[in-house]
């Protein structure tokens, strides 16, 4: 019984210490747990009396039973309306992920996929990079500035870079630089580069864009259709 006791007890304070969004599940477990923990630490409690033996262990544990028992009753009704917020959002996301790539083909800036082959036809080399440094830089005239780039090749759709390849771009903008630097670190950029080149590689303003899940996706799907 002592046993059954304390496992129950530890069971059901750890349970409300999981940050996994599940708090309705884990009051309820935890209220289960400190109604089995009341009970066993009474039970205990009483033999104890009976044999004149210790008299606050079996009480000590009920207590405990009771306070976890009371705090996940009262946090019942916050707990579900929480964990209902973080399923729905939980759900949203994974949809949106999960998207149909045809219809979610605007995260280009494309109407459709057949749009995205004729682009990619142009360029012998389509990938995505994973970048670890930018820098704004002045020109002469102080009205252009280019923006460069340093970052890792993570996914090759077309052409001969390979993962884990190192590539430098940058592209020039009408606009005087940015004091910032380092903004898009971490970014996954896609890149449609005419050349390999282990040189910088100026690229235009419709040679790149950021990417996210969305993307990634629409590319495989796009790829994979062609090599059928």
């Amino acid at each position: 019984m002592r046993v059954i006791t304390w496992v129950s007890l530890f069971f059901g304070f750890i349970g409300l210490m999981l940050l996994d969004g599940q708090t309705f599940f884990h009051a309820v477990m935890g209220l289960i747990c400190g109604i089995v923990a009341m009970g066993g630490g009474l039970a205990c409690a009483r033999k104890d009396y009976a044999s004149g033996g210790r008299r606050w262990g079996g009480r000590g544990v009920a207590i405990l039973g009771l306070g976890l028992t009371v705090y996940c009753a009262i946090q019942l009704p916050s707990a579900y309306k929480f964990q209902n917020k973080f399923n729905a959002r939980s759900n949203e996301f994974h949809q949106r992920t999960q998207a149909n790539p045809t219809a979610d083909f605007h995260a280009l800036g494309l109407d459709r996929p057949s749009k995205a082959r004729a682009l990619f036809e142009l360029y012998r080399h389509v990938f995505t990079a994973h970048v670890s440094e930018d820098n704004w830089e002045n020109t002469a005239q102080h009205k252009r500035s280019l923006h460069h780039f340093k970052a890792t090749v993570t996914k090759v759709y077309k052409g001969d870079w390979s993962i884990g390849e190192k590539v430098s771009f940058c592209y020039g903008a009408d606009i005087p630089t940015f004091n910032e630097s380092n903004a898009l670190v971490g970014s996954n950029m896609l890149l449609l580069a005419y050349r390999h080149d282990d040189n910088e590689i100026d690229f235009g303003l419709g040679d790149f864009f950021l990417v996210d899940t969305n993307v990634e996706q629409e590319l495989r799907f796009i790829f994979q259709n062609d090599k059928q």
